[in-house]
């Protein structure tokens, strides 16, 4: 059984990077992490073996855990979406020197 943090993790990973998968794995993950299939019910719809698709996810997981180790979108673009809400805060509240610091902080999580 799989825990809810590593589905979610996993489900996030699928979405930022699901597109370097082969369709198929993409798929199948999409199927076990996102919609809760079993992988008897995912294997059974692809006319393979249990243990095909349990393999195919496993590589898909790998996959996408190595791509976000090397990429780091997904703490990127979390730390860009905190720094624009800032924005809008400061910006709201007349605080036009913060909304410039916050958005100078985005523009480097950009460059980096």
């Amino acid at each position: 059984m799989i825990d809810i943090d590593e589905k979610l993790t996993v489900s996030e990973l699928l979405s930022q990077y699901g597109k370097i998968l082969t369709p198929h794995q993409a798929e199948m993950m999409r199927l076990y992490y996102d919609c809760d299939i079993s992988l008897f019910e995912i294997a059974t719809e692809f006319g393979i073996s249990r243990q095909a698709v349990r393999d195919a996810i496993q590589r898909g997981v790998k996959s996408l855990k190595d791509i976000d180790e090397k990429l780091n979108c997904i703490d990127k673009n979390a730390r860009i979406m905190d720094d624009l809400q800032k924005i809008i805060e400061s910006v709201k509240c007349g605080d036009t020197a913060s909304a410039l610091d916050f958005a100078e902080k985005a523009v480097a999580v950009l460059e980096e």
